[in-house]
């Protein structure tokens, strides 16, 4: 076997054996504590590297130098003094390992400064700084949990385990260069040590930082698997420039052709799928069916009423997005129930004109192009603090509906579209409970 061969493995190995940890398991304790002194007990299975994540405010009748002093089993791991009282603070310090212990552990929290001075908390424990929850799975963890975890391995494992990744690292170096050995010698070397690369870099980070990434051998895969098809990629566009330029131009006609029809369709039958200003691109259709009623004639999720107020009527409009709209059948929407409410002490008719995806500047429009036309007594206005701060600028796939439409898709794939009403037999299902 070449010699390259063997020194692609060790760059492979090295990195796989110093980040991966098969059996690392995440543990999360939380807590509320409050006052100007509190405790919360914990247990551990054994000793971890822990971090303390909490978020805090501090109350005092004046400002003055009022703090928290946070300590773990008598060792003091976070002194913060408020920046400003009534405030929330956010803090995650390390705990330092020999702080905790096996077994039953204390954590204090003390309000320091003025006597009167409290405090109130909410704080999360767990073993890493921060996590991938999805496929890759890794954990940010501390250098001293890596210390941990190595002291802990006898010779003879460490021995076998490194042994295990250069295993693998030869059966991937040898694979590669003989896959490729139509390339030049030195072409297929490079494209051997190419898996090492991004593993490289997470350990140097590791390095530079007192933090450390364990990977999972999912992770492992996917950071060693990805610089190799980049670079085996430009190999073969490199080798085969014709056929690239062949497919591209194929693609690029395809691809401007598709955005044409689609355009055309959205041009005389609009969707919701398409960007557009107008609030009427999630409003519903004159009469679809929603759980166990229909929209009105004017596609809002209530009954229709006649412009013309009746006399003795108090009458409300009553706008916003899809809260207002209602996720829930027409009896249980708050709109319904309010007006429920007000017409046991005189006549009342509160009108919904929520449409979905909508935000304050809809509202306006709403109001001024249809909801006057109703001499309403009062507007109502469903502000939702969610995401009415912000405005629903177009988004850059928006500008393109191949984009557009292929993001949307994906989307349904999952889990369906916000905004659009739900139809069939299971929209008339509903349990409050759920």
């Amino acid at each position: 076997m070449p010699r390259a061969v063997l020194v692609c493995a060790a760059a492979l190995a090295v990195p796989a054996y110093a980040l991966t940890h098969e059996g690392f398991r995440p543990i999360e304790q939380r807590a509320h504590l409050e006052g100007s002194e509190a405790t919360w007990a914990f247990d551990l299975k054994s000793p971890e590297s822990l971090f303390l994540e909490f978020e805090f405010t501090v109350r005092a009748p004046d400002e003055g130098t009022a703090g928290i002093v946070v300590s773990v089993n008598g060792t003091e791991v976070a002194a913060i003094q408020a920046r400003q009282l009534y405030v929330t603070q956010r803090a995650m310090p390390l705990v330092p390992l020999h702080a905790v212990r096996k077994g039953a552990n204390r954590l204090q929290v003390k309000a320091v400064g003025p006597a009167s001075a409290t405090f109130e908390m909410n704080l999360r424990l767990h073993n890493y700084y921060g996590i991938n929850p999805r496929f890759p799975r890794a954990f940010v963890v501390s250098d001293e949990a890596v210390s941990l975890f190595f002291r802990h391995l006898s010779i003879g494992r460490r021995v076998l385990r490194f042994g295990a990744f250069y295993l693998l690292g030869l059966l991937v170096a040898w694979g590669i260069t003989r896959a490729f050995r139509r390339t030049s010698g030195a072409g297929a070397y490079v494209l051997a040590l190419a898996p090492s690369v991004l593993l490289w870099c997470t350990l140097l980070y590791g390095f530079a930082t007192p933090l450390h990434i364990w990977l999972s051998p999912g992770a492992l895969l996917v950071l060693g698997l990805v610089p190799c098809l980049l670079v085996a990629s430009a190999w073969w566009i490199s080798t085969h420039r014709v056929v690239v330029a062949r497919i591209a131009a194929t693609t690029m006609m395809t691809l401007a052709m598709l955005e044409i029809a689609l355009r055309l369709v959205n041009y005389f039958s609009p969707t919701a799928i398409f960007y557009t200003d107008s609030y009427g691109r999630f409003r519903g259709q004159p009469g679809a069916p929603l759980f166990d009623s229909r929209l009105n004639s004017l596609g809002f999720n209530d009954v229709d009423y006649e412009l013309l107020k009746p006399p003795g009527v108090y009458r409300v409009a009553a706008i916003g997005d899809s809260v207002a709209f209602g996720v829930v059948p027409y009896r249980a929407n708050y709109l319904t129930l309010i007006e429920a409410e007000l017409a046991s002490e005189r006549r009342v008719e509160l009108i919904n004109l929520g449409v979905p995806g909508t935000e304050p500047k809809d509202y306006l429009t709403i109001l001024v192009e249809e909801g006057l036309a109703f001499t309403p007594d009062l507007v109502l206005v469903g502000f939702f603090i969610g995401n009415d701060f912000e405005s629903a600028a177009k988004k850059p796939r928006e500008h393109s509906y191949v984009a557009t439409f292929f993001y949307f898709l994906w989307r349904a794939w999952g889990a369906g579209m916000p905004g659009v009403v739900r139809t069939g037999s299971l929209a008339s299902r509903y349990d409050d409970d759920e």
